[in-house]
């Protein structure tokens, strides 16, 4: 009995060192993050990454890394526009997942294909664009982050282009309640 319950003792205060390890290595990579966040980010082009013609920057310039990317303004010169799903800036890899007002303004593109992590469209986002499609692979977006995306834009086709045909019918309709006149500023089609 004796013998039990020091083996017990000692089972536990291995499952008590292992615990404390991984909080103390975890707070000190939480530390090397937040670090690297306040280090790493100043105002300017080190903050920025252009990938085929399109600028992408921290969605807010004092976040901390992972907190998200979004696309700010494509080149004139661009005809074809894919949204990666991750941008790497200063080593560190980041989600986009934001499309900000005007971003498409003036370019060439009549197509734009958005990754499955762009869950925000601001207003205007397609303003002043050609774009006139707009593919997503995205679960992410709602009524709210999408409030006149579409306004004063060229746009009239959404496609969604998820997964599978029964995950795609299924955003379809989903969508479809989204992606109303009343709240993205147009009226679009929404299909397969």
């Amino acid at each position: 009995m004796k013998e039990t319950l020091t083996l017990k003792k000692v089972q536990l205060s291995i499952v008590a060192i292992a615990m404390a390890a991984i909080v103390a290595l975890g707070m000190s990579a939480f530390a090397t993050q937040a670090a690297y966040a306040e280090d790493a980010l100043p105002y300017g082009d080190t903050a920025t990454k252009t990938i085929k013609g399109v600028k992408y920057t921290f969605i807010n310039i004092n976040s901390t890394p992972g907190v998200g990317v979004k696309a700010v303004k494509a080149d004139k010169s661009v005809k074809s526009i894919t949204v990666p799903a991750t941008v790497k800036i200063n080593g560190q890899t980041y989600k986009v997942t934001q499309i900000r007002k005007g971003a498409f303004k003036n370019t060439s593109a009549t197509k734009v294909v958005l990754s499955k992590n762009v869950k925000s469209l601001k207003a205007g986002a397609f303003k002043g664009s050609k774009v006139k499609t707009v593919v997503t692979k995205s679960k992410l977006f709602k009524k709210a982050n999408t409030k006149n995306c579409f306004k004063n834009s060229k746009v009239t086709t959404l496609k969604v282009k998820i997964g599978s045909a029964s995950v795609n019918k299924k955003y379809v309709k989903t969508y479809k309640k989204v992606f109303t006149k009343a709240n993205a500023g147009k009226k679009v089609t929404v299909k397969k």
